[in-house]
């Protein structure tokens, strides 16, 4: 009885860190994958603003100053929203999860009118620091920030729920078809029409590029009421402890 069920465990583990393994490396490649889609996303986007000339480019980076600021917030509630729903869903409790991210997302609103309230204070205080700036320029740049306060309400919110939960739950390849089509098929087309055909002024070029957040953030909300993104990515490893205790039981 025992030889029995040592086999049956040995190989139900082998199976099972298969399994896990072939699992985990399917999300990675998903996940590398959207990052990389958007990663380059922002490159074209970057050259589509060094285009326009000096002064937009100078105002850009002084805003991208701002932006990663603001940024750094959003990813810490995202990685702390990570941990609580990863822990609920390998745990099984999936009603706790969906709590988690009812949660997240009003933290994430609050946030993001906080970041934009943030953003709107410091701009007299800090954009006189940046003194070799022109006057047109530092002029341009306060143009901008008004659409990045708005923009980072959006963009708060879509990093906490796609970051925080829905590839916390496994729903990478949700996430990169996102990212994909509100970046390349939305806000990349945007932006060039904008700035290269129709030849606006940096604030409406720097609105279509913030825009991709507006867009994304209905799918996003639609995807978490949905609850299609709960997965049980440890659901083999309860097997597998369901297995040890049914061999412990035989002996």
């Amino acid at each position: 009885m025992v030889p029995r069920a040592c086999l049956w465990l040995q190989t139900h583990c082998s199976s099972s860190r298969t399994q896990n393994a072939q699992q985990v490396s399917g999300c990675d490649r998903t996940n590398m994958a959207g990052t990389v889609i958007w990663t380059v996303g922002l490159f074209v986007l970057n050259i589509i603003v060094g285009r326009l000339g000096e002064q937009e480019l100078a105002a850009t980076t002084v805003i991208s100053s701002f932006e990663s600021f603001s940024l750094a917030t959003a990813a810490g509630i995202s990685g702390a929203v990570a941990i609580l729903v990863g822990n609920a869903l390998g745990a099984g409790n999936f009603t706790l999860s969906k709590t988690y991210a009812g949660y997240a997302t009003s933290v994430s609103l609050v946030t993001g009118f906080v970041i934009a309230a943030g953003i709107m204070v410091a701009t007299p205080l800090i954009i006189p620091l940046y003194t070799e700036l022109t006057p047109d320029v530092q002029a341009l740049t306060r143009s901008c920030l008004p659409i990045l306060a708005i923009s980072m309400i959006f963009r708060t919110i879509n990093v906490v729920l796609i970051v925080g939960i829905l590839r916390a739950g496994g729903d990478n390849k949700y996430c990169m078809y996102l990212d994909f089509y509100c970046q390349w098929v939305w806000a990349i087309p945007a932006t060039l029409i904008a700035a290269l055909w129709l030849q606006w002024a940096l604030p409406w070029v720097f609105l279509m590029i913030a825009s991709e957040e507006i867009v994304k953030l209905i799918p996003t909300l639609l995807r978490i009421k949905s609850g299609k993104w709960i997965n049980n990515l440890t659901e083999d490893e309860h097997s597998e402890k369901t297995a040890t205790e049914a061999a412990s039981a035989s002996s």
